[in-house]
């Protein structure tokens, strides 16, 4: 975080980089659910150890059919080998809460929208929400993901693994996944140079979140954006 003195007042701006994160409106695309994602979701969600709070996989589906215009719920998970019976849930469960709202059928704004998932509560989010990105690729960045993202890329990355990588990369950050090969267990070197042939690893980020927090005397405004430097696209701008 940098604060700039601007008048009677200031201005805190902090840069997060998101591609080190899960993109939670990647999990659905051309309203389908994407199987690398869905993977990745319910690993991170089991990595987490958020059980005591919801199953990963209801998670899972839940989101899902938050994301999706369906009307049918999720049924089942399809991950690792395990086929996980789920309910899903649509415009029905939405419909019958206590303080009934629709179904957004429709791709995340904020991650404070979660909340409104079924299943989803501030607890979890406080767990999940370091983890996770609204907007984002499913390429990730292996120098800035967390020990629990890079699990979430295949099952062979173990805590250990994750560990191995994360401190190997405190000397300096990775420019070649290629570079883990003599470090890693074959499986899980393996593991990630497929998902880096096929794009969805790499070394650089260009996805990022800007968070800038003005203050004059008792009054103060937050503005959030997310760009994409790879084009300069404008992805989220939001004032509250």
């Amino acid at each position: 975080m940098v604060n700039y003195p601007v008048g009677e007042g200031s201005v805190s701006v902090t840069i997060k980089d998101l591609d080190g994160r899960l993109a939670i409106n990647e999990l659905v695309q051309n309203n389908n659910p994407q199987a690398l994602m869905v993977d990745r979701f319910f690993r991170l969600f089991t990595a987490l150890g958020v059980d005591h709070l919801a199953d990963p996989a209801e998670l899972t589906a839940a989101l899902i059919d938050w994301l999706d215009s369906g009307d049918g719920s999720y049924q089942e998970i399809h991950t690792d080998g395990l086929n996980i019976p789920v309910a899903g849930a649509e415009e029905a469960y939405y419909q019958g809460q206590q303080a009934a709202y629709p179904c957004k059928n429709g791709p995340l704004e904020t991650l404070e929208e979660l909340l409104l998932v079924k299943g989803f509560s501030e607890e979890l989010l406080t767990i999940i929400g370091p983890h996770l990105a609204v907007n984002g690729s499913t390429k990730i960045n292996i120098n800035t993901a967390s020990d629990m993202v890079l699990m979430s890329l295949d099952a062979v990355i173990t805590e250990q693994v994750a560990e191995m990588i994360i401190a190997y990369r405190q000397d300096s950050p990775i420019v070649a996944i290629s570079e883990l090969e003599k470090l890693l267990p074959d499986a899980a070197y393996s593991a990630l140079k497929s998902l880096s042939n096929q794009k969805f690893l790499g070394t650089t980020s260009s996805i990022y979140q800007l968070t800038a927090h003005a203050r004059v005397n008792d009054g103060s405004r937050v503005l959030r954006a997310e760009v994409d430097k790879t084009d300069n696209t404008l992805l989220l701008i939001k004032v509250d």
